[in-house]
């Protein structure tokens, strides 16, 4: 096959694959509240209540029930895109109130993380092993264009897709992995306190990390 067509196919691949990665990635911290009644509190002080709705662009926030605006008109959600979110100081899932299927729901996500399965401590490793070694990756990815342009009758092609496909790599390779902390890896499973601070007050919040 020629050379060029080759080059062509794979930047072509490795972009739709990056582009269905970038569609589904959500927060990973909003994604476990998703489908979830939560209490979401802005920096300004205002709270919105409701089903928490997370997307790879942002998140909705269902009202339960319509509500009428000072403006006269009725509004059934409300939304945040993703470069909103430093707008957002916290968001609350409170156990009671939750609705039943959701408080199970809940328990279950809670018995997974407090006693996480084999296979989820094998995808936990793989990606902070990922996390790791994403630099090296990235190496290994510049030596192997770097070869093909050197030996390929195409390699004129390559050389000039080698930023693009250097960077769509690494949109791969940083969506497999995620941030690594040994110091809180320690932690993981175990009841923990978080202490937050508001204007000049510290509160504490319990719960499993």
């Amino acid at each position: 096959m020629d050379p060029t067509l080759i080059a062509i196919l794979l930047v072509l691949a490795v972009a739709t694959v990056v582009g269905v990665l970038q569609a589904r990635r959500r927060d990973k911290c909003l994604r476990h509240f998703d489908g979830y009644r939560v209490t979401l509190g802005e920096a300004g002080g205002d709270l919105t209540w409701g089903d928490l709705d997370a997307y790879a662009t942002g998140l909705e926030v269902r009202y339960v029930a319509p509500v009428h605006t000072d403006q006269g008109h009725l509004e059934q959600s409300f939304l945040i895109y993703k470069d909103q979110y430093p707008s957002i100081h916290a968001i609350y899932r409170y156990p009671l109130g939750l609705p039943p299927d959701q408080r199970a729901r809940r328990a279950e996500d809670l018995r997974h993380t407090v006693h996480p399965s084999v296979w989820r401590r094998m995808a936990r490793t793989l990606r902070n092993w990922l996390s790791m070694v994403r630099d090296s990756v990235l190496q290994a990815l510049s030596l192997v264009i770097g070869m093909a342009k050197s030996r390929s009758p195409g390699g004129a092609v390559i050389a000039g897709q080698e930023d693009s496909l250097r960077s769509l790599s690494n949109e791969i390779i940083g969506y497999t992995g995620n941030a690594f902390d040994p110091l809180l890896e320690r932690h993981l499973s175990q009841r923990v306190v978080v202490e937050v601070g508001r204007d000049g007050v510290r509160r504490s919040y319990c719960g499993w990390l």
